[in-house]
């Protein structure tokens, strides 16, 4: 199980790029592109799930200001965070990192 884990943690930092540490903020400006595609992905497993925001929050033990961060593209979520979701929705990586790969390079 742990060597799946470090297996599984390894993947979402390469795909994503991101810290196994904490989230990272992700500012707005003119001249950013559009909002990370993680978000975009969350909202639609969430909205086919018809959950509320509340819901998923309340499943994976966060907030659901994180949730709303997390789908407006103003957040993205460490490594357990991203597991937490991916249990709770019971999708693939792909389904939760679609298009995430493009706009960290």
């Amino acid at each position: 199980m742990a060597a799946w884990l470090a297996r599984t943690a390894r993947f979402v930092v390469k795909r994503m790029g991101i810290s196994q540490n904490n989230a990272v903020s992700v500012r707005h400006k003119k001249s950013c592109p559009p909002p990370f595609p993680f978000g975009e992905n969350l909202a639609g497993l969430r909205k086919g799930q018809n959950w509320t925001q509340e819901t998923v929050a309340e499943k994976i033990g966060t907030t659901t200001r994180f949730i709303q961060y997390l789908e407006a593209g103003r957040r993205i979520p460490n490594v357990k965070m991203v597991g937490r979701l991916k249990r709770v929705f019971e999708c693939t990586w792909e389904q939760l990192l679609e298009g995430c790969e493009r706009d960290l390079k």
